[in-house]
């Protein structure tokens, strides 16, 4: 689906999750690239609202979440039921390889009763590490 400057299409929104249902949906909600778009909150409530409608797994890619370069920034809300994952090759050190994803369980009481945008309580991050072996020219996990 196509994100510009202005930010995502609530009408493509709705017939994406509709016809993705019972799959999987890859969103980038923070400083999408290359617009640089941020998802408002009340779009993050309908995607979360869509994707629990269209029984769509939702995967939301905050690799970008920590990079706001806003005058005062202010974390977004995360997309309640959202799988979380990231990745420092992207946001810190290009070719490093390490991409990190976070098990997280929703607390909707901590956002003023909203529920569909909540915050979450993540454990330690899971990372994954590949490098690539000179000597054999493949991949090793570390």
């Amino acid at each position: 689906m196509r994100v510009t400057t202005d930010g995502w299409d609530l009408n493509q929104l709705k017939a994406a999750f509709t016809a993705a249902r019972g799959h999987l949906a890859y969103l980038v909600p923070d400083f999408h690239n290359p617009t640089g778009a941020l998802m408002p909150e009340d779009i993050r409530r309908a995607v979360a609202d869509l994707a629990t409608r269209n029984q769509v797994t939702l995967v939301a890619d905050e690799t970008m979440r920590d990079l706001d370069l806003r005058d005062r920034p202010e974390p977004a809300p995360r997309i309640r039921g959202a799988v979380l994952i990231g990745s420092t090759s992207k946001a810190i050190w290009a070719g490093l390889r390490i991409a990190t994803w976070k098990p997280c369980s929703i607390d909707g009481a901590a956002n003023s009763g909203d529920s569909a945008t909540t915050s979450a309580r993540c454990s330690p991050t899971t990372t994954v590490a590949h490098r690539r072996s000179r000597r054999h020219g493949r991949r090793a996990s570390r």
